[in-house]
């Protein structure tokens, strides 16, 4: 459907008034996001609003406590990977990890506890040498054939 098809319906099923009520919430909204993307550019602290709805704010609190769950020892979790013996100590995944998370010992990977769980690491791993926990043990590896590992490393 054309822009002017859609316009055209637009005009044709919503009463005026419902088509610039609407219109005025969008250019609420087109407010709001710039506002919010100007927050999180400068890095400001901001209280978000609050909805007035009760089911809203119920599924608010619910989400939050969730989310902080999973969130707030994030970084911890990198103590369940490990090296089997495939690793031949190549260094890609100190390379590749984006928040160098990775240092080598002994020509093992060792984890920082700074992880952001991008599984670069064992993504990448030329020998499949790097795991999580057992999960990672039998799977296949994916890469995405769009970026090569030199776009990742920055070379």
């Amino acid at each position: 459907m054309s822009f002017v098809a859609f316009f055209a319906m637009l005009i044709i099923f919503l009463p005026l008034d419902q088509f610039l009520l609407k219109n005025k919430i969008f250019q609420k909204e087109k407010y709001k996001v710039k506002h919010i993307a100007n927050i999180v550019t400068k890095h400001e602290n901001y209280k978000c609003e609050v909805s007035p709805l009760i089911f809203d704010t119920l599924i608010d609190r619910i989400f939050i406590k969730t989310t902080d769950k999973i969130v707030k020892n994030l970084h911890l979790r990198d103590k369940d990977f490990w090296v089997n013996d495939n690793c031949n100590g190549c260094r890609l995944c100190e390379k590749i990890c984006p928040v160098n998370n990775i240092q080598f010992n002994i020509n093992k990977p060792v984890w920082k506890h700074n992880c952001e769980q991008c599984a670069a690491c064992i993504q990448y791993c030329p020998k499949e040498a790097i795991q999580w926990r057992t999960e990672t043990k039998k799977r296949r590896r994916y890469r995405n054939p769009n970026i090569s590992i030199n776009e990742l490393i920055g070379c």
